[in-house]
C-alpha cells in the first residue's frame, strides 16, 4: 500500500514549476524548513518570529545520496548546498509547523516561529501586511514536537 505521508515539499504549485536554487547551510537546515539568506549568502533557518520572511524553504534533495529513508527526511549538514525553492502565492507546501499548534484548514494564518518552523498566529494589522507566509491547508493537532504539515503560501 502507497504511504499516505508526502515525499516531497512542494506538493502543489501554482502554476508553472518552481526554479529551484542552491546555497550552502550554516548549520543543520531539514527540508520543510522557512529560511532566509544570511550577509554570508549562505541559508539557515528564518529567525525572527512574526517577522518579515519571503517565502524561501528548503526542499529534499533526491541526489544525496543517502541509502536509507526518504529524501525529505534528511537534513543538510552545515556547509551542504541546500536545494531552495522561492514558493509563490497558491503553492501548496509540506512545511514545517511548530511542537503543540492546531491547525484549522484554510483559517489558521501562519507567520515564523523564529527557528525555522511556522507557527499559528492571531493577527494585528502589523502582522498581516509583515509576517503571514501561509495558510493551514489541513486539520492537524502537532504533538510535542515539530512536524510536517499542508499549508498554503498567501
Amino acid at each position: 500500500m502507497a504511504s499516505s505521508t508526502p515525499h516531497t515539499i512542494v506538493l502543489s504549485p501554482n502554476g508553472a514549476e518552481r526554479p529551484l536554487f542552491e546555497l550552502p547551510a550554516n548549520g543543520n537546515v531539514l527540508p520543510g524548513e522557512l529560511l532566509e539568506i544570511t550577509t554570508d549568502e549562505d541559508v539557515d533557518q528564518h529567525s525572527v518570529a512574526n517577522g518579515t520572511a519571503v517565502p524561501w524553504f528548503a526542499v529534499e534533495n533526491p541526489y544525496s545520496g543517502h541509502t536509507s529513508g526518504a529524501a525529505i527526511d534528511h537534513a543538510y549538514a552545515d556547509t551542504e548546498r541546500v536545494r531552495v525553492v522561492h514558493a509563490q502565492p497558491g503553492d501548496i507546501l509540506y512545511a514545517y509547523i511548530e511542537a503543540s499548534a492546531t491547525l484549522v484548514f484554510g483559517r489558521t494564518l501562519l507567520a515564523s516561529n523564529g527557528a525555522g518552523a511556522l507557527q499559528a498566529i492571531v493577527p494585528d494589522g502589523d502582522t498581516v501586511t509583515k509576517a503571514v507566509v501561509a495558510v493551514a491547508w489541513q486539520d492537524a493537532t502537532i504533538g510535542g514536537a515539530a512536524a510536517r504539515a499542508k499549508v498554503k503560501i498567501i
